[in-house]
């Protein structure tokens, strides 16, 4: 068997489509530096007008809403984001605030 598949079959998985389609070897160090956390519905994970400081990738098992205000003080969700993507850059630069009712 190839040294590559032996590999593969120690690299931890992933449940979030765009961790899993890393080469095996980034796959495992990129990981290694990553920390699952439960998240809490309808928790605010950034701030209008804040630094972002976390990327997300949410997996099998939730999604995570991207919301705008709107008049009277609500917000309206315009996007969402599954275990296919991930939530947290802005344009590759996380010096930029995000957009409002991130």
């Amino acid at each position: 068997m190839p040294r590559s598949d032996l590999l593969s079959d120690r690299v931890p998985t992933a449940d979030n489509h765009l961790i899993a389609s890393l080469p095996s070897k980034d796959r495992a160090r990129f990981l290694a530096t990553c920390e699952k956390v439960e998240l809490v519905f309808e928790e605010r994970l950034i701030e209008p007008g804040s630094r972002i400081r976390h990327v997300y990738f949410p997996t099998d098992r939730g999604y995570i809403s991207l919301l705008t205000p709107v008049d009277g003080g609500t917000s309206l969700e315009v996007g969402l984001v599954g275990n296919e993507g991930m939530c947290g850059v802005s344009a590759g630069d996380t010096d930029v605030p995000p957009p409002a009712g991130g």
